[in-house]
């Protein structure tokens, strides 16, 4: 795991509009797209429907569909992606990936228009819905208020957004 302490960054609770706890992470990123006409709502479930997730944030794009962030505290990750319940949604996003010739990985690394190998991979696995996810790692919960953190949070969001926004109509 990446010690985000080394960043020369002192964080102290609420230095960055939130406490630095999963809750205040989610708050804060539901605020930051309230009202983005790309979505139906956001929307904060504590704890989140998986087992493990302390809260998870829904950027809910239709009743099937929505991108997600999500705190996993024990696990010491902050999961970022899609899920959806749409088998057409998922072979539609299976068959661009094929299309382009790379995996998933590659497909989200190409619509942030990156030099570099992405840090987190991206997976698809089933749970209750399909989820099409990367895992950044963290290691106390101050670290939910680094600016690193919160960068590269946005930074991914924003990535998956741009790579399946047009699979999810």
């Amino acid at each position: 795991m990446i010690d985000y302490s080394d960043e020369g960054e002192e964080i102290s609770p609420g230095a960055h509009g939130f406490e630095p706890t999963p809750a205040g992470l989610a708050h804060w990123l539901e605020e930051q797209y309230a009202g983005d006409d790309r979505f139906e709502s956001v929307e904060v479930a504590e704890p989140g429907p998986l087992d493990g997730e302390d809260v998870r944030v829904q950027f809910i794009c239709n009743a099937h569909t929505h991108f997600l962030v999500s705190v996993l505290s024990e696990d010491g990750f902050i999961r970022i992606g899609l899920a959806t319940e749409s088998k057409d949604t998922v072979e539609r996003i299976e068959e661009a990936v094929d299309e382009a010739g790379g995996s998933l990985t590659d497909f989200l690394s190409d619509a942030l228009d990156s030099d570099e190998d992405l840090e987190h991979e991206v997976q698809h696995f089933h749970d209750d819905m399909d989820y099409f996810a990367s895992d950044i790692p963290y290691q106390r919960e101050e670290d939910l208020a680094a600016d690193v953190i919160r960068d590269e949070v946005i930074y991914y969001l924003d990535g998956y957004m741009r790579a399946f926004e047009e699979y999810v109509g």
